[in-house]
């Protein structure tokens, strides 16, 4: 028997058979792309923390710093050295933070202890255009600040966005990490220099990004809140250096 292809029936028949398989070609392509990007999305975060925990040639086992290594490289680095731990577990101060370890590092929760490279601390708020969110290093101490990473922005390109450039984010490294004075900051981004070891923003201030003020703001306030936090959940893991001390 013919089939009538003008008849209504079958045009609907087919209308809906090829709805159907281009739909389900659509998700199978869709799944196959979203697994990709979540892992191109975890190797470029894998890769913003091992840049700022791995700060110096020497602290790899290949004698270049974090953001210079290859894929595998920062892979094996992840694998061996770094351990994602929860601190403050059950309290209002849980956090998840990454520890960077000298040697290899013990499987499972590894403790927290003298071998210990580097912490990174997940820093993230509002800002201009949308979120920021990205990660702050510390040493061992708290007292020396290793790196920042911006893995999530959507300020303007060439303004705000300039976050992201190396000449700004270089700034952060070997500023205090220690607990600021009364009515201070950890970080100022902008405003007025820093001469003489007694101002309060002695090396704690960065140059802020020209013609990008409110971005810059939102930095200096997300860093601070971040980093106050995590004091506040890293109670007991040690005690945080004061001011007076590393003077």
């Amino acid at each position: 028997m013919k089939i009538d292809t003008r008849h209504p029936v079958y045009v609907v028949a087919f209308a809906a058979v090829s709805a159907l398989v281009l739909t389900g070609l659509i998700m199978a392509l869709h799944a196959a792309a979203q697994s990709r990007i979540t892992l191109n999305e975890q190797a470029m975060r894998q890769g913003a923390i091992v840049e700022i925990l791995f700060v110096e040639p020497g602290d790899t086992p290949w004698g270049k710093p974090g953001g210079q290594l290859d894929d595998w490289q920062i892979t094996q680095l992840f694998e061996t050295r770094v351990r994602e731990v929860t601190i403050a577990a059950g309290t209002e101060h849980e956090m998840r933070i990454f520890v960077a370890y000298k040697q290899d590092a013990p499987k499972g929760q590894p403790p927290i202890d003298d071998g210990v490279l580097r912490y990174a601390v997940p820093i993230g708020g509002q800002a201009f255009w949308g979120p920021i969110r990205g990660y702050i290093s510390l040493s061992p101490d708290f007292t020396t600040i290793g790196g920042i990473v911006f893995t999530q922005q959507s300020e303007t390109p060439g303004l705000g966005g300039e976050i992201m450039r190396p000449y700004f984010r270089n700034q952060f490294q070997g500023l205090r990490g220690t607990m600021p004075p009364p009515e201070g900051k950890y970080v100022y981004v902008g405003g007025p220099s820093a001469e003489g070891r007694e101002n309060p923003r002695a090396q704690r201030r960065v140059d802020a990004i020209t013609g990008a003020t409110a971005t810059s703001n939102a930095v200096e306030r997300i860093v601070n809140n971040s980093l106050a936090a995590f004091m506040e959940a890293a109670q007991g893991m040690i005690r945080p250096a004061t001011e007076e001390e590393t003077k």
